[in-house]
């Protein structure tokens, strides 16, 4: 897990000097390469997704004690491409 974190942050370091375009294709290959040993096929109503892959989740997404919600999965692809379009103008 932390060696994965170590990749993540060296490949974002890599991407970043190279002044690449920010896209939610990059954002998956980071989240791959973030959970690559900690991510897993996951089969739930919406459909299968492997978030070792970066796939966006099909699921809802819960944390902590209580279950704190976060946005509805639906959301997330139309979400991601208004922050890549964001982090792109700045």
């Amino acid at each position: 897990m932390n060696e994965d974190l170590k990749q993540a942050y060296e490949l974002a370091k890599t991407e970043s000097s190279s002044l690449v375009q920010i896209t939610p294709a990059l954002l998956q290959r980071l989240n791959a390469t973030l959970m690559r040993t900690t991510g897993s096929v996951r089969s739930v109503m919406g459909g299968s997704f492997d978030s070792s892959n970066g796939d966006f989740p099909l699921c809802g997404v819960t944390a902590g004690v209580g279950g704190h919600a976060y946005m509805n999965y639906l959301k997330v692809p139309a979400k991601v491409d208004e922050l890549c379009a964001i982090l792109q103008a700045k």
